[in-house]
């Protein structure tokens, strides 16, 4: 029998091999065992958003994240680059490249602000096929991670919220660039 095993056999019946030394031994086993718990739990939430974005992709021909930036567009009216960058927590050169894909595709339009305001703002707003597409998908931006969170109870989202932003503060700071690089469904 391993040691491994033989932590797993005390663990299961609550016990612990004795004395201090084992406790800190089986605080250290329990601890991995949860840090493996929540790294195959993460793989499993990438892969169902993974498989979603699949499954968007063949039935609107735009990306997940595309289809999210449309509804994000639809719902302000009307979107400065760097609000659609922020909302989407991607670097403004990419939120500029994910908009000239779907200008390209004729599903937005980036306008110039007026004489009145600052004509350095661009705004982007959706085209009428833009619109159509988003007729056409439906309740497709409700995937399955909304759906699950939808179930979630409140007080269960507050908790993983919190969890999630202690998550994130403890990646280490020249690390925390990755989180604005291409969003994991395109």
């Amino acid at each position: 029998m391993t040691m491994t095993q033989s932590f797993a056999i005390a663990a299961e019946a609550g016990g612990s091999f004795g004395g201090p030394a084992a406790t800190e031994s089986d605080d250290n086993f329990q601890r991995e065992a949860r840090v493996r718990k929540v790294l195959s739990d993460l793989r499993v939430v990438f892969r169902a958003i993974q498989s979603y974005s699949k499954m968007v992709e063949r039935q609107c021909q735009v990306s997940a994240t595309m289809l999210w930036v449309l509804r994000e567009i639809a719902a302000a009216g009307e979107l400065k680059i760097s609000e659609v960058a922020r909302i989407l927590s991607i670097h403004q050169s990419t939120a500029s490249n994910l908009l000239d894909k779907l200008e390209r595709r004729g599903l937005v339009r980036r306008q110039r602000g007026s004489r009145q305001e600052d004509q350095r703002v661009v705004l982007v707003t959706l085209t009428s096929t833009g619109l159509d597409l988003l007729d056409q998908a439906g309740t497709l931006h409700h995937g399955p991670l909304t759906e699950a969170l939808d179930q979630m109870a409140a007080e269960d989202l507050v908790l993983l919220n919190q969890s999630l932003d202690k998550l994130v503060q403890a990646i280490p700071a020249g690390k925390l660039d990755h989180g604005l690089m291409p969003p994991i469904t395109e």
